[in-house]
């Protein structure tokens, strides 16, 4: 049976406005380019899980509203199975407020609504569904007592859990975590926030992956947008130098690499293999606007 992919994290829809400089302080600002497209880090991760050829299952939960219905019929369309999504009945669909400038730097903003509160059916349909084999993709947008159980069910289900250290950076600091997790993937903010140490250079790159060795993760990878990813891959340390892109829209670049990630794990590829897929579809989104929708298929990745 093919091993699937488990997305626990956030569907929202995003509200993108394209400007051509961040508004200061008390500034107003026009745009007349908007549009709203699917996103959230857990669907924009099993989005791109999918387009890389993967069964991809979301435990995630909506509003009872029109974006909650939005939001299910566009993980439908990518083939993703929704079997397992709630429907929150109190609470309305999550939102993410996203301005885009023209050099492809974005700032974003989230009111995580229906995103939060069904931890407990999540965790339950999790302990259902997963079998040994499995990857599941897991953010640190959820509480330290919830992404702790999860990385104890994955490691009794052997399950490889990959860990976006997005959100409460300081829950994955928590040694018991870190020692169930598999790989864990911050960027150059997230690493130097986990480590206390900057991340500009290769060299300070690896230096981050090691401190992150210590605290327990067995494969930290540590992406730096356009200049690569430092990574501790089959017991050294190496640089994956990133492809040449004309950048317009960075949003989803990090969730396009952990889906391509978890999907060439979940076929069996090497770990060095499964990272060099994953910086080139990352890099590949990054030239189309959204972040859900940027993600390149998996032909497009492999330059086929």
């Amino acid at each position: 049976m093919k091993n699937k992919i488990i997305n626990l994290g956030t569907a929202n829809v995003d509200e993108i406005i394209r400007i051509d400089a961040f508004p200061r302080v008390g500034e107003t600002r026009f745009s007349d380019r908007y549009c709203a497209l699917l996103g959230g880090k857990g669907a924009n991760q099993a989005v791109a899980a999918s387009r890389a050829g993967a069964a991809a299952v979301f435990l995630g939960s909506i509003g009872a509203d029109i974006y909650g219905s939005y939001v299910r019929e566009r993980l439908e369309e990518n083939g993703i199975d929704t079997s397992f999504l709630v429907t929150h009945r109190e609470k309305p669909t999550g939102i993410a407020h996203v301005w885009a400038d023209d050099s492809g730097r974005n700032s974003i903003v989230c009111y995580p609504g229906a995103n939060l509160g069904s931890e407990e059916e999540q965790l339950r349909h999790l302990r259902e569904i997963a079998k040994p084999g499995d990857v599941i993709l897991l953010t640190l947008e959820y509480g330290k007592d919830f992404v702790r159980e999860i990385a104890g069910e994955a490691k009794k289900k052997s399950c490889r859990l990959i860990l976006d250290p997005s959100g409460n950076i300081e829950i994955g600091k928590d040694v018991a975590i870190a020692q169930n997790t598999y790989l864990i993937k911050p960027n150059e903010v997230e690493a130097e926030q986990l480590t206390g140490m900057a991340v500009r250079t290769k060299e300070e790159g690896f230096a981050a992956a090691e401190r992150l060795r210590h605290m327990g993760y067995a494969h930290p990878v540590v992406s730096m947008g356009e200049k690569g990813a430092a990574a501790y891959v089959e017991g050294e340390m190496r640089f994956f130098e990133p492809l040449p892109v004309r950048s317009v829209d960075s949003t989803g670049a990090g969730d396009a690499f952990l889906g391509y990630l978890a999907a060439a794990l979940a076929e069996n590829r090497d770990l060095d293999g499964a990272i060099r897929l994953a910086v080139r579809a990352a890099a590949l989104s990054t030239e189309k606007i959204g972040a859900a929708e940027a993600v390149p298929r998996r032909g497009e990745a492999q330059g086929l």
